[in-house]
């Protein structure tokens, strides 16, 4: 069983999660397997950092820490049911939210998906942590996650971090 407590990335869907999650990996935290995905309209694939493996774990009830190495720090990131299941094992962990603009996550989502979008985004903000602001992420400004590494004591590279950000995967709205 590992002895670190996890960190948990929340977020709606369509709030640079995923980016945020790779500049956490690329710092070395564990993640799992994040095979490559492509989406539609993107020049290049990129990780997914869902990790499947903990979500078959909690599918099933199981315990997490048997899907992680005994030996590192690790993060899930994911919505904030997957949020809740986590910490009912690991109620010391760190929690970490993405934000980005309410508009620009309905503006890339699909249609019929925008009521849920909705109130993701809202149950997000339950959760106690500090926010990271993907928005100002792409603008250069890295203040929001290196608190949040701070938060996790953890310490940002920020030349790796900023390897991880690509402009061009994102729709401006």
């Amino acid at each position: 069983m590992s002895t670190f407590q996890p960190i948990i990335i929340v977020a709606p869907p369509r709030s640079g999660s995923s980016m945020v999650a790779s500049i956490f990996a690329a710092n070395g935290v564990w993640c799992g397997e994040h095979p490559l995905k492509r989406m539609s309209n993107t020049p290049v694939p990129y990780p997914s950092f869902e990790n499947k493996a903990i979500e078959s774990v909690l599918r099933l009830g199981g315990r997490i820490a048997d899907a992680v190495p005994d030996d590192c720090l690790w993060f899930f990131k994911g919505g904030p049911r997957w949020a809740w299941l986590i910490l009912a094992q690991y109620p010391d962990a760190k929690i970490v939210k993405v934000k980005r603009k309410q508009k620009s996550i309905l503006a890339s989502s699909d249609a019929g998906k925008k009521h849920g979008r909705i109130a993701q985004i809202k149950q997000v903000d339950k959760f106690d942590g500090p926010y990271i602001d993907s928005d100002e992420i792409l603008k250069g400004d890295l203040s929001s996650i290196a608190e949040a590494f701070d938060y996790c004591g953890l310490r940002l590279d920020e030349g790796i971090a900023k390897k991880c950000i690509h402009p061009d995967l994102w729709h401006h709205w």
